[in-house]
């Protein structure tokens, strides 16, 4: 039997016009009954953008309303906000000591690293020319930064440094994720994919395919990736020859996000209001999840199965 929780936080209205909401509706999801809204967390007077998972117990939101909100699973309860900024957030990592990684729209265009425990800013990082839009946390205490300025950043956390910059996209980074050979793969509001050396800076390979802006990318066994875009599909690559192998199709709307389940399937959300679930072998929808009352702007998997959306 397939059972889990189904949390879903949406954001408000933005510059794309979208109708987004503030709260947090908790769902429960069963293959033999209709998902129903189990609990609603309240707490954000803006839509949310950002989801991390904080630990067992804790998962992290970051809002338009400025704020960063530290939430109990279990209880649904808000135990801290990190206020004091004066921006929508536009990007949110967490880093290890309890750190945080944030960047706010129309900012200074700096990287801010935040203490979880005292809510201050212990250091900005300097070098984007816009807001960044998307971090990847790498080891020995690397960070890469995609930004609205078109470019992607490699950054040193041990002194704040910017030790590189990578440039190949037209406009905004939307996504980065790590490959397992140390090169990264990067998604673009310029419609396409690229694949990154970090060593050189170079881009090695560009995925082109999609009709409009790449939001996400998630990462499948045997060099494979699979991208969600505003052109309402979702595309599934591979990564060696850089050819889309399947194209999944269903969404009436945009796809904002994927998430990849221990089952194998995948999970997308969409500006449609629902969250489809996929069958990567067929390309199938399996299954479509209504009810939500505006955009699915992000997934999370967390350690006992629930998702968070």
């Amino acid at each position: 039997m397939f059972k889990k929780f189904l949390a879903k936080i949406d954001q408000e209205a933005s510059s794309t016009q979208q109708t987004k909401e503030k709260c947090v509706e908790e769902w429960f999801i069963d293959e033999k009954i209709e998902p129903h809204c189990e609990k609603d967390l309240i707490g954000h007077s803006g839509g949310v953008s950002s989801l991390l998972l904080f630990s067992d117990k804790y998962v992290l939101s970051g809002s338009d309303d400025k704020t960063i909100k530290l939430w109990d699973i279990q209880s649904g309860e808000c135990v801290k906000t990190l206020s004091g900024q004066n921006n929508p957030l536009r990007a949110l990592l967490l880093l290890p000591n309890e750190q945080l990684l944030s960047s706010y729209a129309y900012d200074d265009n700096t990287i801010k690293i935040h203490d979880i425990n005292s809510g201050q800013c212990i250091k900005s990082l300097s070098g984007h020319s816009n807001t960044a839009s998307s971090f990847l946390l790498l080891p020995d205490r690397q960070v890469m930064s995609g930004s609205y300025d078109s470019t992607i950043k490699l950054w040193d956390m041990n002194s704040g440094q910017c030790t590189k910059t990578l440039r190949g996209h037209g406009i905004t980074i939307t996504s980065l994720i790590a490959l397992q050979d140390g090169r990264v793969l990067s998604g673009s509001m310029d419609k396409t994919i690229k694949l990154w050396d970090i060593q050189s800076g170079q881009c090695i390979k560009t995925f082109s395919g999609h009709r409009d802006h790449v939001t996400s990318l998630l990462l499948l066994p045997d060099e494979q990736v699979l991208s969600g875009s505003w052109d309402k599909t979702i595309k599934l690559w591979d990564i060696q020859s850089g050819k889309c192998i399947k194209t999944f199709s269903g969404h009436s709307h945009w796809v904002n996000s994927l998430l990849l389940l221990p089952n194998g399937q995948v999970l997308s959300g969409s500006s449609d209001e629902t969250i489809k679930l996929w069958d990567i072998q067929s390309g199938q929808c399996v299954k479509t999840f209504s009810g939500h009352g505006s955009t699915v702007s992000a997934l999370l998997l967390l350690h006992d199965g629930r998702i968070l959306s």
